[in-house]
């Protein structure tokens, strides 16, 4: 057993036994407490903390930390003056981060160490607590978010500067209110003869908006890369990159404002020369780029962060007007969720709120080509969850996962470029309801369209004698022709069927490239023509009952579908109508895998509706309707042969079938009506024999 032996050591009563050991610390730079006389302090003197003996001949012995610096030592940090209430601190999605001296990456804070509470010392304000252990003697920085100086900006621009790259270009836009430079960075493959698609991106206006720099630092290092997908972007765009708008307010550690006290995301609409010069010149600038027609301004994307949302996502304008423009601004969003795991979709919005006025994304969206797409593209300060997972636990944003943002950025922005409508359209509806029967004001239905381009490419030879010019070559293939029919044995379309009839329904569609694509039946419904309609194929292309339609059967070779089944029809109804939809895939990309034919057997897993991403949208058709008389009518087809002839079948077969046949309703209508007759002739029955008996007794009265 351990014997903790603290100070000076010696046996009770000076009595010492032969061998045994004293640990002495009486005596200057010993282990001797005294206490000031002036001030109720103590002293400690000497560094002798604590021995343990661990038996008669071993000790431990602890040396106590210098005074007024012991190590392991918790300071809390108290920030009174927290202006925001509603940001991810109660939720255990952010922290702040520190970085001592001997580090070189910053960490965050561990959430267990921070505290977010209203406080009544302090006006019932917000206050942002956090603890920290100081276990070392270094220099320790705290900052909100991982820092980027206006300093930093410079030396990384000035190193690529060095470099001579013949597609990197650094100018002087304007300069701050104090002098800073407001750089504008070019890159393009400028050896090309090609009309500039210019992309124009920006940031830093907001200065404590850090993940902003960091966004764009990864999307110059990719630009200027030897990444093939960066050379393809330089030969497609022409990037024009301002990277620090409020340099001033970064050089100065301001949060939202310029050195002027203005908040330069607001002053868009009528920038001052001397106050917002950096708006000002960037304003300008863009309006020239617009009316220039040796140009085309394609997109404006603002980088910004955000401090109340987890993840990244991007803020565009609403042009309910123009619904093309409108769905060109969703592309861009699903190919970044498609590209990285910290993009939400869910957290994506198109507005027009009154207190976004005055923004770039506003102002410039109202004054630019309608063809320019205009964003603000936010990133969390903080964390993300992966895929917008909210069951998952959010991991914290680094520095190198913000560059790769904006790697990703570009890499969307070059699948945008193949993108090229007019072309093959993809589109799905999705609606969210939160009650089966009735429509609440929280229901929500989100329109998703894709475009698949034509090919458009650019083909250069080299002979010996000359070059030719480049011959551009376009391939426009023509979508599938789908039609839906109703046959008998023998091929035939038909129109009169009686009840129990054998039929085919087939589902043809006519290209002369059939071995590219594959079809898919499904949603198809029943109709009698008053508005009841029944389901009789699924949404997957399955049959809902075999015994009234059973699952349509395919041929890849004709691109085509059948299925056989016997006639049936509505009740009191003597017509019948068929509409199913039909989506075409492409086998090339082996995007009909796993589409058509449908798996529909009883144990099947329940297919992703992201299944229709890969298919066309659906075409809506209607087969042929069909005169349905019952199994026991002893109407002849075969006098039948004109369509007026037909015409009269079916009315004088709908007379017979409402005679025999009789609907909830009209039964009731019936009863009720035959009641009411009845009571009307009891009633004059009754009054008509009491009239008939007074008048007899009258004559018997008068006769006495």
């Amino acid at each position: 057993m351990v014997e903790p032996v603290v100070g000076n050591v010696k046996p009770s009563g000076d009595i010492l036994e032969k061998g045994q050991l004293v640990f002495d610390a009486n005596f200057e730079s010993g282990e001797l407490q005294l206490y000031d006389i002036y001030a109720d302090i103590t002293i400690v003197l000497g560094n002798l903390g604590r021995v343990d003996s661990l038996g008669i001949s071993e000790y431990d012995l602890f040396i106590r930390p210098d005074t007024c610096s012991p190590r392991h030592r918790r300071v809390v940090f108290n920030i009174v003056n927290f202006s925001k209430d509603r940001n991810l601190f109660d939720s255990a999605s952010a922290a702040p981060v520190y970085k001592a001296s001997s580090q070189t990456s910053w960490s965050r804070i561990p959430v267990k160490n921070l505290y977010y509470y209203r406080s009544a010392a302090h006006g019932n304000r917000f206050i942002l607590s956090f603890s920290h252990l100081f276990d070392d003697s270094h220099r320790v920085e705290f900052a909100y978010c991982i820092p980027y100086t206006y300093s930093k900006l410079q030396q990384f621009l000035s190193n690529i500067d060095s470099r001579s790259l013949p597609f990197f270009k650094r100018d002087l836009l304007c300069h701050s209110v104090q002098k800073r430079r407001l750089d504008l960075i070019t890159i393009a493959d400028e050896s090309l003869n090609r009309k500039p698609k210019v992309v124009f991106i920006m940031g830093r206006v907001h200065p404590g908006e850090t993940p902003s720099s960091f966004v764009i630092h990864g999307l110059l290092q990719f630009l200027i890369s030897d990444d093939c997908r960066a050379a393809k972007l330089r030969s497609v765009y022409t990037f024009k990159i301002v990277p620090m708008l409020n340099p001033d307010g970064v050089y100065l550690g301001n949060y939202r404002c310029s050195l002027m006290g203005f908040d330069l995301n607001r002053q868009w609409t009528d920038p001052s020369l001397w106050a917002q010069p950096t708006i000002y010149a960037t304003k300008n600038l863009l309006l020239q780029y617009n009316s220039n027609p040796q140009m085309e301004l394609s997109a404006v994307i603002d980088v910004h962060a955000h401090s109340q949302r987890t993840n990244s996502f991007l803020y565009g304008n609403v042009f309910s007007k123009d619904l093309e423009r409108c769905e060109r601004q969703l592309i861009i969003p699903h190919l970044l969720s498609e590209l990285t795991d910290d993009y939400s979709l869910e957290y994506t919005q198109f507005n027009t709120d009154s207190e976004k006025a005055g923004t770039n994304r506003r102002t410039m969206g109202n004054l630019l080509d309608p063809n320019c797409l205009c964003y603000t593209l936010e990133a969390s300060f903080f964390s993300y969850r992966p895929n917008n997972n909210t069951s998952s636990k959010p991991l914290p944003y680094y520095d190198y996962k913000y560059e790769q943002l904006g790697e990703n950025l570009a890499l969307g922005l070059l699948q945008f470029n193949e993108l090229s409508p007019p072309g093959v359209r993809v589109s799905v509806v999705v609606v969210v309801s939160f009650h089966q029967n009735f429509i609440t004001k929280v229901d929500r239905a989100y329109h998703i369209q894709c475009a698949y381009g034509e090919v458009d490419k650019m083909v250069e030879t080299e002979v010996e004698v000359n070059t030719p010019a480049p011959t551009n070559l376009e391939g426009i293939i023509q979508p599938p022709k789908c039609r839906y029919e109703i046959v008998n044995d023998l091929g035939s379309l038909i129109k009169n069927v009686r009840v129990g009839d054998f039929i085919d329904h087939r589902w043809v569609c006519d290209t002369p490239v059939k071995e590219n694509y594959g079809m898919l039946v499904h949603d198809c419904y029943a109709e009698d023509g008053q508005g009841r309609r029944e389901l009789v194929v699924d949404g997957e292309g399955c049959s809902r009952d075999s015994f009234v339609i059973p699952t349509p059967s395919y041929d890849v070779a004709s691109l085509s579908a059948t299925v056989r089944t016997q006639v049936f029809k509505f009740p009191d109804r003597n017509s019948i109508e068929f509409q199913c939809s039909i989506s075409l895939c492409t086998r090339p990309d082996s995007r009909c895998d796993g589409i058509t034919p449908p798996k529909c057997h009883t144990s099947r897993i329940k297919r992703s509706s992201e299944w229709r991403l890969n298919t066309t949208e659906p075409w809506q058709l209607h087969a042929q309707a069909l005169t349905v008389v019952d199994i026991d009518s002893q109407v002849d087809f075969s006098d039948f042969s004109n369509e007026k002839q037909a015409n009269a079948l079916t009315l004088t077969d709908s007379r017979e079938l409402h005679e025999l046949c009789l609907t909830v309703v009209g039964f009731g209508a019936l009863i009720a009506s035959s009641t009411f007759l009845s009571t009307i002739a009891g009633t004059i029955g009754v009054v008509y024999l009491f009239t008939r008996q007074s008048s007899t007794n009258s004559k018997r009265l008068e006769a006495w």
